[in-house]
Formats: C-alpha cells, structure tokens, sequence
C-alpha cells in the first residue's frame, strides 16, 4: 500500500494492480481488486465515491460488515466478488443493483433462505452462493426471473426439497452449470435427471 496504493501518493489510476481505470477517461475509476488484504468489518464509506465503478473484488479478507454504504450509486456494478468473508447475510442493496451479471458471495457464514431480492437481479450470468448454510428450499423465482443464469452453484449448504421446475427448464438454455448438495439427509431432489449438472462441488 505504501508503494503502490493508498499511501503513496499516487494518483490512484496508478494503484496497480488493485486499480483499472477507464481507458477512454484514463480518470475514472472502473476496477477495483482488493483480495487478501486482511481488511475487518465493512467495507469503508469513502469507496462510496467511485459511482463508476464496474468491478469489485474484496475477495478473501476479514469481511464481516454491511458494504451499502461503500456502494451506494454504484449503479453501474456488474461484477462483486465478496468470496471468503464473515459475512453473515447477503447485502440487502444488491437488490437494487440491477446491471450486475456476477455475484460471487461463496465462503461465508450466511444463513437462513434464498434472499427473495435476489430476483430484481435479472441481469445475473453467474451466481455463486456456494460454501454457506443457506437452508429451506430452492425459490422458484431462479429460474422464472433470472433469465440469462449460465452459472448457479449452490453446493455446500443447507437446502432441502426439490429443484424447482423453472431451473430445469433454463438448463435447457442458458444454464450451463449447477450444482447443489446431494447425499443422505439433504440432498436436493431432481425430477428431471439431466437437471442437476453435479452433486457437492464445481463442475469445473
């Protein structure tokens, strides 16, 4: 951070490798990875000020806090990679960011069901909610209003019940991937055999 980052006098355009900027402006800022750097608690309020924003990685950190208002305006989002926190619930203000086409929130400790304002997120192409203890059953909603899902990993939980019908139909178009937990005391039925892509892990 001291040579490359916050604390180098830099003009962040020139934080590498954490920062990408908009190469038609060269000023604004457009990406930004801060993976692994052991940041605790929320994500800080003054990240609120790159509402041009496309990208966010805070994968693999301390993470534990709401990031509504490091985010707020960030109308533009269509990446967030929040992997391997302490999260303990899905930010409630990713209902409202509607261009988003990557959601990975793997690797924490959410539980409880399927937030239901997940599916204002009909832009979503991969959705990661792997690795949590996310419990009840799967909402119907996945597939009737994520249209364009080509990646739905859901593995490493707690869900119950069967798959709903409306996924199995779009893996007859866009879903590529799905996986879901399989096994005696909570496996995920699947009426359509060809349903369910693998059991208990990627497919990758």
């Amino acid at each position: 951070l001291r040579s490359s980052g916050w604390l180098s006098n830099k003009h962040e355009c020139n934080w590498t490798p954490m920062v990408q900027c908009d190469i038609r402006t060269g000023s604004t800022v457009s990406k930004l990875n801060i993976t692994n750097f052991n940041l605790e608690g929320k994500l800080p309020k003054e990240l609120s000020s790159l509402q041009y924003a496309t990208h966010l990685d805070a994968s693999q950190n301390l993470l534990d806090g709401g990031i509504a208002e490091a985010t707020s305006g960030w109308i533009d989002l269509q990446e967030l990679r929040l992997a391997n926190n302490r999260l303990d619930a899905v930010p409630q203000v990713l209902g409202a960011m509607t261009s988003m086409t990557h959601l990975d929130i793997s690797g924490n400790s959410i539980s409880g069901a399927i937030p239901e304002f997940l599916a204002f997120m009909n832009n979503l192409i991969h959705l990661d909610i792997s690795s949590n203890s996310f419990s009840s059953t799967i909402p119907d909603y996945m597939g009737g209003n994520l249209p364009n899902l080509s990646s739905l990993y859901m593995h490493s939980n707690q869900l119950t019940g069967n798959m709903p019908q409306s996924i199995c139909n779009l893996r007859q178009r866009s879903l590529s991937h799905l996986s879901v937990d399989c096994g005696v005391g909570r496996e995920i039925q699947c009426d359509v055999p060809l349903c369910c892509t693998v059991c208990n892990g990627y497919d990758f």
